[in-house]
């Protein structure tokens, strides 16, 4: 990494997802800091720190991401079906 460039964080939801997984090799590529989350406990590339959360429960969100500092960049690549969208009713 240039020296003169910022230390970039990225958070990556639905990392271990096509889009989020290459988005997740891309970043590393540059020098990136990566830390992925996904609802499932998943092999990932060297060099990337996985968190397991649904961000579709509050709590378990509340849990797994209060302990994150440092995150400079957030990036959604994580697919909703449409037909769970609104899973309260």
């Amino acid at each position: 990494m240039n020296t003169t460039q910022q230390h970039r964080v990225a958070l990556v939801a639905g990392a271990s997802g096509i889009v989020g997984n290459q988005l997740v090799k891309t970043l590393l590529r540059h020098q990136w800091e990566v830390i992925g989350l996904s609802r499932q406990a998943v092999s990932h590339p060297e060099g990337i720190a996985m968190v397991n959360v649904d961000l579709l429960d509050a709590q378990d969100s509340a849990r797994a991401l209060s302990s994150l500092s440092g995150i400079t960049h957030v990036f959604y690549s994580a697919w909703v079906n449409a037909a769970n969208w609104d899973r309260d009713g």
